[in-house]
């Protein structure tokens, strides 16, 4: 697992969930690597996580997928986020032009991360999200990329 900022200043529960990210495993083609934090105005702690979808361990987005995670932490307990945490994530994958028009895409991605988390006894409040996709068409030297 990718190494994550340690400081003594950070509250008991943040460290605790440092610590967590830390042992998580993870699937062999993933490539973690911690990224620079989103500001603090969103929360007084944060951590953010780069992931890609490489065998070669490249260091650049992904062809494959790429993704990022961020988990957020202010002891006061924003009313929004129902608690402590709050986690954004963010993820990218190409896909097949059918599979990408597809009028369920949005709903299947969204039982994915639900899915996910059910299979790993993830405990969870106030889901919520959103599914976007993009089909581009690519002329001239991008024409190979769709």
């Amino acid at each position: 697992m990718v190494e994550t900022r340690d400081s003594a200043e950070d509250p008991p529960e943040f460290r605790a969930a440092l610590d967590a990210l830390r042992r998580a495993t993870t699937r062999s083609e993933l490539v973690l690597t911690e990224i620079p934090s989103p500001s603090s105005n969103l929360a007084p702690y944060a951590v953010a996580l780069a992931a890609d979808v490489s065998p070669s361990g490249h260091a650049s987005d992904s062809e494959l997928g790429t993704g990022r995670f961020i988990l957020l932490h202010d002891p006061e307990e924003p009313d929004a986020w129902g608690g402590a945490f709050r986690i954004v994530c963010f993820a990218q994958a190409p896909l097949e032009t059918d599979m990408g028009t597809d009028p369920f895409l949005a709903d299947v991605a969204w039982s994915w991360l639900v899915d996910g988390l059910a299979s790993r006894c993830a405990r969870y409040s106030s889901p919520s999200g959103t599914a976007t996709r993009i089909i581009s068409t690519g002329y001239g030297e991008l024409a190979r990329q769709g």
